[in-house]
């Protein structure tokens, strides 16, 4: 029993179970009794007084709830039945007055006792119908209970098949639980977590902004909706291995939007931040390779014709800075040929060691070997030039047979025979100044 203000009340603990074998409790239903609500309200002008008992086998009985409190007209006419509810006993007990005497002098036992009745019937049924939606009331609370403990399982299912690591913490940075992936990146298990420091078992730094777990978790928190952590981020496990990772983390609120913890997701990136590193290196170095080239080296648009790369022995060739010839078109720079007649693009053509003339920075002409193949550089095609100055070989190749023909018209005026005698061959040549001597020799 508890009282209530001035009244008394009935409170009723019904144990909730999370399966119908009634093996693991979930919780307590409560319902509240107001046992003046039991009895019809009556004022003193009544001819009947009813109360509500509570008979116990070794303490006086108590009364719980009166019709009404005057008990100055009651005479000796009382009905009472017994009422077992709850695991208790009580009595419902009508008394006459003497003004129901006066209404009915030879029915008043009669009907004192059919209002007894009345009033036990009346009350039978109030538990009865308490009883029934507290029976209801469980079963809802059972239904509703499996349905979210089947959530709670599937979404725990969920987490711990994940591929990447999931961290949950309370809002004092406190661990709450992690999954199997996160479990293994760690080196922590999820039943020795519980309680633990985000920060002794996410040991996390990024290295760009110097922030910890910890700082983030306050961060998403207090009022970033989420935040994500992906270059330059390291953690060290339980075991103090350092490992690259990209992170995310997010704040957990309630129905009501009120943030009651955070969310972290990371995944190792190990190995693509080293691939990536050693990719950057090994374009730097091609990078530096073709620019350092002793040959002319340049990297053209197909589609835009225009010049994205060239080393500086290129540029020095056309005689002109780099930066004069980057982001132009080659038509009116390098390439004698006319617009839309491109040898590579337009003609499809192909140059390999091909003698071609280079347009110099001053309108002159210099003959070049030029080599043009089709690359991707970052998925796309580009065309690769590359190209060295002959000149001084067409120079030399010009005064080479200008002084073959000198010698040759030197020999032959003066009738001056010339032997050539081939040792890898074995064999020897002569001109025509040698066939008189050869004939007279032979005589």
């Amino acid at each position: 029993m508890q009282n209530t203000g001035s009244q008394k009340a009935l409170l009723v603990f019904r144990p909730v179970y999370a399966d119908k074998e009634q093996r693991s409790p979930r919780g307590l239903v409560l319902a509240v009794l107001r046992l003046d609500d039991l009895l019809p309200s009556a004022g003193p002008e009544a001819p009947v007084h009813e109360e509500l008992i509570l008979a116990r086998p070794v303490k006086p009985f108590e009364l719980l709830a009166p019709s009404n409190d005057d008990h100055s007209q009651l005479v000796g006419l009382k009905v009472q039945r017994p009422v077992l509810a709850f695991g208790k006993t009580f009595l419902l007990r009508t008394q006459a007055k003497k003004g129901f005497l006066q209404i009915q002098p030879a029915n008043a036992g009669h009907i004192v006792g059919m209002t007894g009745l009345v009033l036990t019937l009346s009350v039978t049924i109030v538990l009865s119908v308490l009883l029934r939606r507290r029976q209801e009331l469980e079963e809802l609370v059972l239904e509703r209970t499996a349905a979210l403990r089947k959530s709670e399982e599937e979404l725990s299912a969920t987490l711990r098949s994940l591929g990447e690591g999931v961290i949950t913490c309370d809002l004092q940075g406190k661990v709450l639980s992690i999954n199997d992936a996160a479990e293994s990146l760690t080196g922590w298990n999820n039943d020795e977590v519980s309680g633990l420091p985000l920060g002794e078992v996410f040991n996390f730094l990024n290295n760009n902004t110097q922030e910890t777990a910890e700082l983030l978790v306050e961060r998403v928190i207090t009022g970033d909706n989420s935040i994500s952590a992906v270059n330059n981020s390291i953690f060290i496990n339980r075991e103090g291995l350092t490992r690259r990772v990209a992170l995310s983390c997010a704040a957990i609120h309630d129905m009501s939007g009120v943030a009651i913890g955070a969310v972290l997701v990371f995944r190792d990136v190990t190995d693509e931040y080293q691939r990536r590193e050693e990719l950057r290196e090994s374009e730097a170095f091609l990078r530096e390779l073709l620019l350092s080239l002793p040959a002319g080296v340049i990297i053209v648009d197909p589609v835009t014709r225009e010049i994205e790369l060239l080393n500086n022995h290129a540029a020095g060739l056309y005689g002109a800075p780099v930066e004069h010839l980057l982001g132009k078109r080659c038509h009116a720079l390098l390439c004698p040929a006319a617009e839309n007649a491109c040898p590579v693009c337009d003609l499809g053509n192909s140059i390999d060691n091909s003698e071609r003339v280079l347009l110099r920075a001053d309108g002159s002409p210099l003959p070049i070997l030029k080599t043009v193949k089709r690359v991707l550089i970052g998925g796309k095609e580009k065309l690769l030039e590359c190209f060295v100055d002959i000149s001084d070989r067409i120079r030399a190749e010009q005064e080479a047979k200008e002084a073959s023909l000198r010698l040759s018209l030197a020999t032959e005026a003066g009738g001056v025979g010339v032997w050539d005698y081939d040792i890898a061959q074995d064999k020897l040549d002569w001109d025509e100044q040698n066939v008189p001597a050869l004939r007279q020799g032979h005589q």
